[in-house]
C-alpha cells in the first residue's frame, strides 16, 4: 500500500505543472462551492480543503521529486542502470536545455525495463558534492525502485558502480586542482599546505 502511494505521488511529481493547474481547478471550485454553501461550517472547510489543494499544487511542483525519491531511496529495491540514449529536449532550466535520459533498468528478479528521466528531476541520492552530474552513455550505475513501479527510481551517488567511482574521482580531482591552485597563489601559507596533503 505505502508503495502504492510512494508511486502515485512520483507520478504527480512528473507532471508537476499539470497537477498544479488540476489543483488550482479543484481550488477554485471547492471556492465557489464555499460561496455558495448556507452553512458556515461548511465554508470554512471547503476554503481549507482549496487552500490544501493550492499548496500541494506548488509544493508538488517544486519538491514533489525530491520527496518521492527520497522515499523510493529509503524503501526502493537495488537494480543497475545503463543509458542508452541522451536526447535534447526543448525546454530549459536556469538557461540550460533540459535533456531526456533513456535508460533500461535490471532489476533484482533479472527483469529489463525501458525507463526515462531529465535531467531537471535532480533524482541523485545522495547528491553528489560537486553538485548534479549524470550518468553518460553507455555508463552503468545503482539504482533504486519500486519492486511495483520499476519506471519509479533514482540514481545511486555512493555505491561501487563505475558511475559513482567516477563521480568520486572527479570530485577528488577538482579539489586536489583547487589546493594547488591555492599553494600556488601563497606558497608560504601552511593551512594550504595540509589540505593539499589531506588530499594526496
Amino acid at each position: 500500500m505505502i508503495e502504492f502511494i510512494i508511486s502515485v505521488f512520483y507520478t504527480f511529481a512528473e507532471y508537476g505543472f499539470l497537477v498544479l493547474l488540476l489543483s488550482l481547478l479543484i481550488a477554485g471550485i471547492l471556492l465557489y462551492i464555499s460561496s455558495i454553501t448556507p452553512s458556515e461550517t461548511k465554508k470554512v472547510s471547503y476554503r481549507i480543503f482549496s487552500l490544501l489543494f493550492v499548496i500541494y499544487g506548488f509544493i508538488n511542483v517544486f519538491f514533489g521529486i525530491s520527496i518521492a525519491g527520497a522515499f523510493i531511496n529509503s524503501m526502493g529495491e537495488r537494480g543497475t542502470a545503463t543509458t542508452f540514449n541522451i536526447t535534447q529536449t526543448n525546454n530549459q532550466y536556469n538557461n540550460y536545455w533540459v535533456n531526456e535520459h533513456s535508460v533500461i533498468i535490471t532489476t533484482n528478479d533479472n527483469e529489463k525495463v525501458e525507463a526515462n528521466y531529465f535531467d531537471d528531476s535532480f533524482n541523485l541520492y545522495p547528491k553528489p558534492k560537486q553538485g548534479y552530474a549524470y550518468p553518460t552513455l553507455g555508463e552503468t550505475y545503482g539504482v533504486r525502485y519500486l519492486k511495483r513501479n520499476p519506471k519509479a527510481f533514482v540514481i545511486i551517488t555512493n555505491d561501487d558502480s563505475p558511475y559513482a567511482k567516477r563521480l568520486k574521482c572527479n570530485y577528488l580531482m577538482s579539489k586536489l586542482s583547487e589546493a594547488q591552485i591555492k599553494l600556488n597563489a601563497d606558497p608560504g601559507n601552511t593551512r594550504y599546505e595540509e589540505e593539499l596533503l589531506k588530499i594526496k
